[in-house]
């Protein structure tokens, strides 16, 4: 069990770039991975346990059950993924941790079905946790950053381009700009294990850049192409 989803993923990049195998709990070579989210049931009232402190009491008995199981997994507040050596184990896994989880009245999204967050990948598929993704590459594998979850931060920046969006969250030129930076940051934090890091780093810039160039144009109608260089660093432009 580890508290940050950066430590859970470098720790396995550490023993993917060492040539090793996948060792997080000490386990064997990653062949099948399974993946799950526990949530709680409809009525259940142990909900919200979304902290990681929440997370780590209330499956602080599931943790045990895991370790003493002798079971290869990683869990990030309410999120797991299992590896096994076949899709058949990956099965015993799913059935395992609906008996355990149900003595604290939890449990999981069905495996399989459309959308559900609990899933079994092969070896050679790319296995999503965290929003990052477990990928083979040749005879190794790698931790990539996926062009869709890019251009789903993309967005978060780009609803950011509005007067009237900003003005509905009570923020300021001053503010968005504290904010933009805050967010880069961020997400680079979040995703600097990913081998693709750079590609991320590249987008956020050049969002950054475009959300203030459409605030100034296409909002404040500011001709930019009229103010000095001292004008453009001045507003936070390259």
């Amino acid at each position: 069990r580890l508290n940050s989803s950066h430590l859970v993923i470098s720790y396995a990049v550490f023993c993917l770039k060492k040539n090793r195998p996948i060792s997080i709990i000490a386990f064997s070579f990653l062949v099948y991975t399974f993946f799950l989210m526990i949530r709680r049931p409809p009525r259940s009232t142990l909900f919200p346990y979304t902290t990681l402190f929440r997370s780590n009491l209330i499956l602080e008995r599931f943790d045990a059950q895991i370790e003493k199981a002798g079971l290869k997994a990683v869990r990030y507040a309410d999120d797991l993924i299992f590896f096994a050596d076949s899709e058949t184990a990956c099965r015993r896994i799913d059935e395992f941790c609906r008996e355990s989880l149900a003595e604290d009245k939890l449990e999981i999204p069905p495996l399989g079905k459309l959308k559900s967050k609990s899933q079994i990948y092969s070896p050679t598929q790319d296995a999503d946790f965290l929003g990052a993704a477990i990928t083979l590459k040749n005879t190794k594998y790698s931790v990539l950053l996926p062009r869709a979850k890019i251009d789903k931060i993309l967005k978060d920046f780009l609803d950011l381009s509005s007067i009237k969006e900003l003005v509905s969250r009570r923020l300021d030129m001053s503010q968005l700009i504290s904010l933009l930076a805050a967010k880069k940051a961020g997400y680079i934090n979040a995703y600097d294990m990913c081998e693709n890091l750079d590609q991320l780093e590249q987008s956020l810039d050049a969002v950054e850049q475009r959300v203030l160039k459409k605030i100034y144009t296409e909002q404040l109608g500011i001709d930019l192409s009229k103010l000095p260089p001292v004008a453009h660093r001045f507003l936070g432009l390259n």
